[in-house]
């Protein structure tokens, strides 16, 4: 398997644009012939934002993952990448998501050790991964 790892400076709050450079760094990442590409934490909206969180935060099904399983499914990419993801009861997590080469859903990580500010707008994951 062949990995990608993209240290990206996303635009604060504009997931539009960076779905847009998503698509170039998908791609960067055929062309180089990668089965798998990484994108970091909260990939689509920044990471200094947490006061916006709750209305930029999304569901596993809205609108980022759908563009993003789009992108994976176009490319034949395997993709990972950060998430201010809302749970079905509200709170916010801060989410890994892991999309196969057909855009389908294979894990989502919560991640269970926040830290600084995080413990104030996120909710630990309590589970290694969730499929």
């Amino acid at each position: 398997m062949k990995l990608m790892i993209a240290q990206t400076s996303p635009l604060l709050a504009e997931a539009t644009a960076n779905l847009e450079a998503l698509e170039s760094l998908c791609r960067l990442a055929v062309e180089a012939k990668v089965d798998l590409l990484a994108l970091p934490e909260l990939a689509f909206t920044g990471y200094n934002i947490f006061e916006r969180l709750d209305r930029l935060a999304q569901t596993i099904d809205g609108p980022i993952v759908t563009e993003a399983a789009r992108l994976a499914n176009k490319y034949n990419l395997h993709l990972l990448f950060g998430l201010a993801e809302r749970q079905s009861n509200g709170e916010l997590s801060n989410s890994a998501i892991l999309l196969d080469e057909n855009g389908q859903h294979l894990a989502t990580y919560n991640k269970r050790h926040l830290w600084d500010r995080e413990n104030e707008f996120f909710t630990a994951g309590k589970k290694v991964l969730r499929g």
